[in-house]
């Protein structure tokens, strides 16, 4: 599964760096859920520093990789970026989660399309 740690792994990716993509299957997050620090993955281990939060992670992770901006004008366009993709992204996890067949089809033939073509709008600009 891709879930909330995919933005992690396209920045790393992209930026040519070595991880180590550890997945885990529902019943190993079963057995380590209580001793994750909020109770959630993914989790980063950056040179023996443990962090949380997948936005948090994607936004420490390039600005480690020279992908946030050169100043404070391009880091705040970049957190734009990322935010809308978090927005669509949620979109979709709500309707999956909640096992709301008809709201994860809208999400992919109507929420997507816009939510992309803004995207598009922004970064063509």
């Amino acid at each position: 599964a891709k879930g909330r740690a995919e933005l992690s792994r396209i920045i790393l990716s992209y930026s040519g760096k070595k991880f180590t993509d550890e997945r885990i299957s529902g019943e190993q997050f079963g057995a380590i859920k209580s001793s994750l620090p909020y109770g959630q993955v993914p989790v980063l281990n950056y040179k023996g520093t443990v962090m949380c939060q997948s936005l948090s992670i994607a936004r420490f992770l390039a600005a480690e990789t020279g992908l946030t901006g050169r100043n404070n004008l391009e880091s705040a366009q970049a957190n734009e970026i990322v935010d809308a993709v978090a927005d669509l992204q949620n979109a979709f996890y709500k309707v999956f989660f909640g096992k709301d067949q008809d709201g994860v089809q809208n999400v992919l033939d109507n929420t997507y399309p816009a939510g992309l073509a803004n995207l598009e709008k922004i970064l063509k600009s």
